[in-house]
């Protein structure tokens, strides 16, 4: 009986571990979930208070129809008041993105708008990763508007392998989002090495507690960690992939350090309050799916004679 008993505690002891994890896991998501739902009580299209908080709560799990619904409506009147046209083509490729997490059709013919190429690169590199991810969403069949918007996204590409909204800056949530649409269509080689090449510069910019900071020489931000988090989770690696493990600390590890109590996030660790777009984009790395695991290319002697080479471009 003594025997019994014990092997049954030791059953216990080791399962007790992973199960906490993944109800831990699951109640910070649901805790930010609801948190955001609360801090965006009637979302319409918008950067903030719109998509991001509708596609994070709707891959959250939690139920919120009456939420949705309402998203949806304004969004009616919203399309119905602009005539569609909207100055930002950005916008459309957000509103695709939710309208598809909605299973909703494309009922403002929102393709066109996307595939619009001069429209859309007016924006700068923004409007092509946006684009990438809208035809994604929307099942588009323009390949040929979809193979220049890579092109011309792989054509900003630097040195260091950043990307950037301004020439000579590289910008950490451009970079994270450009590798994450890139992912989307990585068919050749030389897109595989851009893709390469960005996660190799997150790493090399990636703080000691895993965070991650706007450009060179900023305090670290819940956005640009969450933003790589989505990128890693697009191509498939873990979060405890070794690129991104520094002082034993994960990308995941950093976004923690911007959660407060009841669920949101800070745009700054240092910041006492939670902030309404860090929340919405903590939550989408919280939710982003898990694309299937991959490895990067670089084994560790090119790793270390690249970041050698980054160090020797700053």
């Amino acid at each position: 009986m003594k025997l019994k008993n014990a092997l049954i505690i030791f059953i216990a002891l080791l399962t007790v571990p992973f199960g906490c994890f993944a109800a831990d896991t699951d109640f910070k998501t649901t805790e930010t979930a609801n948190y955001v739902r609360t801090a965006a009580m009637s979302p319409a299209p918008g950067s903030v208070g719109g998509e991001w908080a509708v596609i994070g709560i709707k891959r959250s799990g939690i139920t919120a129809d009456a939420y949705f619904d309402g998203y949806l409506r304004r969004l009616g009147d919203f399309m119905k008041e602009n005539g569609g046209s909207i100055n930002r083509y950005t916008d459309y490729s957000r509103i695709a993105l939710a309208l598809r997490e909605l299973d909703q059709n494309d009922t403002y013919g929102l393709g066109a708008y996307v595939n619009d190429y001069d429209k859309v690169t007016n924006q700068g590199i923004n409007g092509p990763i946006f684009a990438l991810e809208a035809k994604h969403a929307l099942g588009d069949q323009d390949t040929v508007t979809r193979d220049r918007y890579v092109e011309y996204i792989l054509s900003r590409q630097s040195a260091d392998g950043s990307f950037a909204l301004s020439e000579g800056t590289p910008d950490t949530d451009i970079t994270a989002m450009a590798v994450a649409a890139l992912s989307l269509y990585n068919t050749n080689i030389e897109t595989d090495r851009a893709i390469n090449r960005g996660f190799l510069y997150l790493s090399s910019v990636q703080a000691g507690d895993g965070s991650f900071a706007p450009t060179s020489g900023e305090e670290a931000s819940c956005e640009s960690t969450a933003q790589v988090i989505i990128a890693m989770k697009r191509h498939g690696l873990r979060p405890d992939n070794r690129f991104f493990v520094k002082n034993g600390k994960t990308p995941s590890d950093g976004l923690e350090l911007f959660r407060k109590s009841g669920g949101g996030y800070a745009h700054l660790a240092s910041d006492s309050a939670p902030d309404q777009m860090a929340s919405e984009q903590a939550l989408l790395a919280l939710t982003a799916p898990e694309g299937t695991p991959k490895t990067l290319v670089y084994d560790s002697i090119w790793f270390d004679a690249s970041q050698a080479y980054l160090e020797s471009q700053r």
